[in-house]
């Protein structure tokens, strides 16, 4: 009996984008938390001016939103760099990039 075969390079690829998701839901979660906890309402994005806790909720809601606006400009030049380097070095930098926002 053979052992399996090792997977393929860009399943390393595939499971940085999904951790990369798994990490994006993460924040979501915990905005919507902070939201309850903080009294925001939908549809602000931001807390009032008059909410004590404007800053906690504020820091919460701009770091998953500062990440929302990274990611498709990081996931484009992580599509070069695994043209250019490899898939494996490409997710290398996707999990690395992604444990460091969270």
């Amino acid at each position: 009996s053979s052992p399996l075969p090792p997977p393929p390079p860009s399943s390393a690829l595939a499971a940085s984008v999904a951790l990369l998701g798994i990490a994006n839901q993460a924040m979501a979660i915990g905005v919507m938390k902070a939201r309850k906890r903080c009294g925001v309402e939908f549809p602000d994005l931001y807390a009032k001016e008059s909410n004590p806790k404007k800053s906690e909720f504020d820091a919460v809601q701009r770091g998953h939103q500062n990440v929302l606006e990274n990611i498709p400009i990081f996931l484009a030049v992580q599509a070069c760099v695994a043209v250019a380097a490899g898939p494996v070095v490409a997710a290398g930098f996707i999990a690395v990039w992604t444990v460091a926002k969270v």
